[in-house]
């Protein structure tokens, strides 16, 4: 979609909206261009717009809608360590991947909020929890890296070992950081693919 000037973007309740200038990229490559291209726009990652309030809307700045960035990378069906794009939803990570075995076990998403329609990429972004939150905590808490795209094009991995601040930083923050989480003030940035998020795998001897 070509990028331009929309005003059909509303909260979840649809009582608040605004003119963003909105692109959905159909990929990654495409999605780093239109960061770059943003110039001195503000810039927001959209992925379902199931945040409560405004905190996924962008007045007067970008959106790069991110639902179609919405490929799986990997997965390791020993280790239940998934990889994919930050468009990729909860209920598709549930239709592919949750899937029971023939012994009745299977890999279950380790927290999942009141809607299974969010992305992952907003799952990060709001550090969602669901009713098992007393026992696993938050989304975040099994995020084991991702990657971020500044708008000067660069590449970064971050994890709890790499760029730790900036993966703390993300988790539970919107998905633009601010130049004090840069430490670059004139840089922007976006997650776009999630490297890795560990399931856990229900036994049937834990049933």
């Amino acid at each position: 979609m070509a990028a331009a000037w929309r005003n059909d973007y509303r909260s979840w309740g649809g009582t608040l909206s605004g003119s963003h200038h909105v692109s959905r990229p159909a990929d990654l490559a495409s999605a780093e261009r239109e960061l770059v291209a943003a110039g001195d726009l503000p810039v927001l990652g959209f992925g379902c717009g199931r945040s409560y309030g405004d905190v996924a809307l962008n007045p007067g700045g970008t959106l790069i809608d991110c639902r179609l960035l919405d490929r799986f990378i990997d997965f390791d069906p020993t280790s239940g360590i998934l990889a994919c794009e930050a468009g990729v939803r909860l209920a598709d990570i549930l239709a592919v991947i949750c899937r029971p075995q023939a012994d009745g076990s299977g890999w279950l998403l380790p927290v999942t909020p009141g809607t299974r329609f969010v992305t992952v990429a907003g799952a990060i972004a709001n550090d969602v929890h669901g009713k098992n939150h007393h026992v696993l905590g938050t989304f975040g808490r099994h995020l084991l890296s991702f990657d971020i795209v500044s708008s000067d094009g660069r590449h970064t991995t971050c994890s709890r070992e790499s760029d730790s601040e900036l993966f703390a930083a993300t988790i539970g923050g919107p998905t633009v950081l601010s130049g004090d989480a840069m430490s670059e003030p004139a840089l922007r940035s976006i997650s776009l693919s999630v490297s890795s998020l560990l399931l856990p795998r229900s036994d049937t001897d834990e049933r």
